[in-house]
């Protein structure tokens, strides 16, 4: 019930947000709203954290490999996920977030948008090549979400198939009453997030930290 209503919670959280301002609680370092700005920075992180990712590169072919985007939003990476992957499925908590996105990116022939309930993943079994999230499990309020989510990239990765995914690796700040604000999520150390990823029988080939917050994880199947 308690899991049920974390979930439940989440969603109308992102729903209210992204009806406030979405481009900023999706990427909150662009603070004036600047359309072109907040599209070139989804480019930016795409070509950083996939395209040149030295791990990521020599072992999969982008141009014919199906991704799951968790947490796509606005579609603010979607749209240059799009452009280097064969197929993209960009699935969200909130429905206004995907109806935002399949606005802006309705030229997207590629890219088919579906809303998750936070847990179950909308596709089938051994469907991607590829899993993606950033900016995402950072705000997930529980262990049991995160894991929830981890048993869901199990199921969807084909054999053999990569995730990368990041994390917070930072105890939320705002004292005593942080679970209560916008951003807060669950934090992880290096050596709980591999215990947490072979739990779940997923290969953890790196876990490093981009920066204070940012716990990344690169892992497969």
């Amino acid at each position: 019930m308690l899991k049920n209503f974390v979930k439940y919670f989440q969603k109308i959280k992102w729903d209210l947000l992204a009806r406030i301002r979405p481009n900023y609680f999706i990427y909150s370092q662009i603070k004036n709203n600047d359309e072109n700005k907040y599209a070139d920075s989804g480019y930016e992180d795409v070509q950083k954290l996939i395209i040149n990712d030295d791990i990521l590169k020599p072992r999969m072919d982008f141009v014919n490999a199906s991704v799951v985007e968790i947490g796509c939003g606005n579609g603010r990476m979607t749209q240059s996920i799009a452009k280097n992957f064969k197929k993209v499925y960009a699935v969200d908590i909130s429905s206004r977030m995907i109806d935002l996105a399949q606005q802006r990116l309705a030229d997207l022939g590629n890219v088919e948008f579906l809303v998750t309930d936070g847990g179950k993943l909308p596709v089938q079994d051994n469907i991607a090549d590829f899993v993606f999230s950033y900016i995402v499990f950072q705000h997930f309020p529980s262990r049991v979400m995160v894991e929830e989510n981890l048993k869901e990239i199990k199921r969807i990765l084909k054999n053999n198939g990569m995730a990368k995914i990041q994390f917070r690796g930072k105890i939320s700040s705002g004292g005593t009453f942080r679970a209560l604000k916008w951003y807060y999520g669950v934090f992880f150390s290096e050596k709980e997030l591999s215990d947490i990823l072979e739990k779940n029988g997923l290969k953890p080939v790196k876990i490093y930290k981009g920066n204070e917050k940012e716990l990344w994880a690169i892992f497969e199947k």
